[in-house]
């Protein structure tokens, strides 16, 4: 019986041991999780800044967009007048 007994003792001491070894590990692990939610909340404010960001860059392309638009009207339709005023210049007779 007193062997059964100390085989009790040292199981029971295992097992305060291995709950005190997995207490320290739950709580490291409670500690990464907090970082990683800390970290996740970080990222997601990073991302919203970037989504802002990315629209408002969007937004300026298509507003240059329609600004390269005109000009490109605008000097398609200069070309033939500037052509007309060179050849008038051109035949321009100097006396």
């Amino acid at each position: 019986m007193d062997i059964t007994n100390e085989k009790v003792k040292i199981l029971n001491e295992n097992i305060v041991e291995t709950k005190k070894a997995a207490d320290v590990k739950k709580a490291e692990t409670q500690k990464l999780l907090d970082q990683v939610t800390v970290e996740e909340k970080e990222a997601n404010i990073v991302k919203e800044k970037a989504t802002e960001t990315e629209n408002r860059a969007k937004k300026i392309l298509a507003e240059a967009t329609i600004v390269k638009e005109e000009a490109d009207e605008s000097y398609a339709k200069a070309v033939p007048a500037l052509e007309k005023a060179k050849s008038a210049v051109e035949n321009l007779k100097v006396e």
